[in-house]
């Protein structure tokens, strides 16, 4: 946590330890759980930038989420365009324009 003094006002569902669910399709329906329940804190489902991301977002939107959920995708940003970056096979390599972070799935790991 780069800001300690404002962690309190955060709650991160941990997906691995007690909500063993992962991918985007489970998010949403995550997501769709809370609206039917009618869960009154502030939520933000937070998707990465890439097709599928995009789609369910659209998606979450369309199902009318109420004032206090949001559904976000990460932001397209420039300083992403060339980032050494670590791919699938393991093989390390600085992203172009072709081939960048952002629009790909990424693991957000710092907040």
């Amino acid at each position: 946590m780069l800001e300690p003094d404002v962690s309190d006002f955060f709650r991160f569902i941990d997906v691995n330890e007690r909500h063993p669910f992962s991918g985007t399709g489970n998010l949403m329906k995550f997501a769709e759980g809370l609206v039917r329940i009618d869960v009154q804190n502030q939520v933000i489902v937070l998707l990465d930038n890439d097709a599928e991301g995009v789609d369910v977002r659209q998606k979450l939107l369309r199902l009318g989420m109420p004032s206090n959920m949001r559904a976000m995708v990460l932001p397209d940003d420039e300083s992403f365009r060339k980032f050494p970056t670590k791919g699938h096979d393991g093989s390390s390599r600085a992203t172009s324009t072709a081939a960048r972070l952002q629009s790909n799935a990424t693991w957000t790991s710092i907040f």
